[in-house]
């Protein structure tokens, strides 16, 4: 049926005389008054080890039981990020990252560097994972993410600027106080939706909670209601 969907369209758009053309996305960050301001945020989510081991979610090992490949991932990232200037990509597992990183040449090296320093490429929470907030002890939350940091320092010289907190099951104050505000990160986006929201659905899960009411006002805690494309 998808197939037959697929090859309509084509032969709909050949009849028709359909032109495809390459448009440039003005990616300039700015808002517009009066108007539905969308913003599409390409960004990775590769768990350090979930439905199948660390090693297997890398490589792309045993994809009967989920189909993941890290390094694909990277590979293939790199590779467009290089391909055209506009286009921007935000990555969170330094776990992952660090290991592609110790595999790479000197010269591709430089090209990532290179892509880190115009901006396209941004490293956001910059722990070795996305840790839970409900069962981890503080001192592993700390731990971890200093760990991540030390390396985006030492190889790129920069310190995140986000917290990227979209999938742990409920949010805590140790999250948005200890690795938020006390680290001066500019702001903390999370899963979270708005009281109002939860009212008119009337369903208010674990996963979906209030932000902590004690976080310090210098850190904006971004509910995002998102809607994620898997692509």
């Amino acid at each position: 049926m998808a197939m037959s969907t697929i090859l309509l369209t084509v032969l709909l758009g050949l009849f028709l005389g359909v032109k495809s053309e390459y448009i440039a996305y003005n990616t300039s960050a700015k808002i517009v008054p009066g108007k539905i301001n969308v913003h599409l945020v390409p960004h990775s989510h590769d768990d350090v080890g979930w439905l199948k081991t660390v090693d297997q979610y890398y490589v792309g090992a045993n994809n009967s039981i989920r189909g993941a490949c890290v390094q694909n991932v990277l590979d293939s990232l790199i590779a467009a990020l290089l391909e055209d200037e506009n286009r921007k990509f935000i990555y969170v597992e330094t776990a992952f990252f660090q290991r592609w990183w110790r595999q790479q040449s000197p010269k591709v090296k430089g090209k990532v560097k290179d892509l880190v320093n115009s901006g396209q490429l941004e490293f956001i929470n910059g722990g070795m994972c996305m840790h839970d907030e409900a069962t981890p002890h503080y001192i592993d939350m700390i731990d971890q993410t200093t760990l991540g940091h030390l390396f985006i320092k030492d190889e790129f010289g920069q310190t995140p600027r986000v917290g990227w907190q979209i999938d742990p099951f409920g949010h805590s104050a140790v999250q948005a106080y200890l690795l938020g505000a006390e680290i001066q990160l500019q702001g903390l986006c999370t899963l979270t939706i708005n009281n109002t929201i939860l009212k008119t659905e009337g369903n208010c899960t674990e996963k979906h909670q209030n932000p902590p009411s004690n976080v310090d006002s210098d850190l904006s805690v971004i509910p995002c209601p998102a809607v994620q494309l898997s692509i």
